[in-house]
């Protein structure tokens, strides 16, 4: 029989014990077919639901069940939301919103330093969303950094509690002993313990719809029908009438929350662009023709689209070695937007910022790389410049580059 001291180690490691997780924090998209195949041996009811889950949602996301499952679901869904919607401007006017909640977490008694890494992350997050071209695969790879999670999923948490103590009138007849901030304190800021309807209910209410986004939490359990049981979150206009917003769709499961998605969902996804009046991501930029041959290009013998715009070079720029080195920029993410403004002058809007006003003064041919910064001087070019070398020289002065 085990002694008193033998009970006492076992309790112990059994309350120190932390399991061990190989699924990762967010999955990758998969289809839900994967959910029918799961369910195919349960019971009738569950095999009613996931057979017709396919019919109107063609993919899910795992997240992982750790006790977080349900903020992680939300707040990856909320970025990824963002993203859909392809608004540069918009995801920054967010990064600005969840910032102004640091008035509200310091007026709860929170001090800057015990919160400023969480919202750090949160508007890292944002602002690198609203500045890239991107899949999504950022988000996917910052919401894997156990850290990065943590922190954004943790700052999550705690605007829902600051928001529900400062509307503590409107919750209390909700949680045991009208205490909110106890319940705040055991239920939404404990890290480990899962989203609840009345946290759902605030996190919606605070973060999400003000976002312009709908949440709808579809229940795949026991109750009757033949389908999920949905149930919503929409977004209103001024005349409470719902909008058609984008939607964080969450598959509950008794104790765990994954994502769904649509087939719209997936496309959005796929073909959004981010676009505000200084950004603006063109997948087929217009390049206006010229008489002069040095800035002809054909579409049949160029290899790279790159080699045959002239006018590119970073020659002359104070700041480009230590810029590019430091960063480099590929010709995707790079050409934010190209214009043709003339016969010599394009226009790349790199940042928001401090666009950049590439001169062709003297003509060059440039091509990506990813080795010595984003682009590195050609044969083509070489054999160029050693032809016009003599008779085409800039002004005494004159950089190739110049910033507006």
């Amino acid at each position: 029989m085990a002694s008193d001291q033998d009970l006492a180690e076992l309790e112990r490691r059994s309350n120190d014990y932390v399991p061990e997780y190989k699924a990762p924090l967010v999955g990758q998209r998969q289809s839900t077919q994967a959910l029918v195949a799961e369910y195919a041996q349960a019971d009738p009811v569950y095999i009613h639901k996931t057979t017709a889950l396919p019919r109107t949602y063609s993919h899910y996301r795992t997240i992982r069940g750790d006790g977080n499952c349900g903020w992680r679901a939300l707040a990856f869904g909320y970025f990824e939301a963002l993203l859909r919607q392809g608004d540069s401007s918009k995801i920054l006017a967010e990064a600005a919103r969840l910032k102004s909640f640091n008035t509200l977490l310091d007026s709860m008694g929170w001090n800057e330093e015990f919160y400023e890494d969480f919202v750090h992350e949160t508007l890292e997050l944002l602002k690198k969303t609203a500045t890239s071209i991107d899949d999504g695969t950022l988000i996917l790879d910052r919401f894997n950094d156990q850290a990065k999670c943590s922190a954004i999923t943790y700052h999550f948490k705690l605007i829902t509690s600051a928001w529900m103590r400062s509307q503590a009138a409107h919750f209390a007849d909700f949680v045991p002993d009208r205490d909110v901030k106890l319940y705040c304190a055991k239920n939404i800021e404990a890290f480990t313990v899962e989203l609840d309807n009345l946290g759902l209910q605030a996190l919606a209410t605070a973060i999400v719809n003000k976002a312009g986004i709908a949440i709808d939490v579809l229940y795949l359990d026991r109750s009757e029908g033949e389908e999920v049981t949905p149930h919503q979150w929409p977004v209103f206009d001024a005349d409470n009438n719902v909008l058609d917003a984008p939607t964080i769709r969450l598959l509950y499961r008794p104790g765990h929350y994954d994502l769904l998605y649509k087939a719209e969902d997936i496309s959005d996804m796929s073909i959004s662009s981010l676009s505000n009046p200084e950004i603006r991501l063109v997948s087929n930029p217009t390049i206006i023709s010229s008489e002069n041959p040095a800035y002809s290009w054909d579409m049949e013998t160029s290899e790279d689209m790159w080699e045959a715009i002239p006018g590119f070079s970073y020659g002359g720029m104070p700041f480009a070695e230590e810029h590019f080195k430091s960063e480099p920029i590929s010709p995707i993410k790079g050409a934010l937007s190209l214009a043709a403004t003339g016969q010599d002058t394009l226009s790349l809007a790199a940042t928001a910022e401090s666009p950049l006003t590439v001169q062709a003064a003297s003509p060059r041919l440039i091509e990506p790389s990813r080795v010595d910064g984003p682009f590195r001087i050609t044969p083509k070019q070489q054999e160029f410049d050693e032809m016009q070398r003599s008779s085409v020289q800039p002004e005494q002065g004159e950089t190739d580059v110049k910033r507006e």
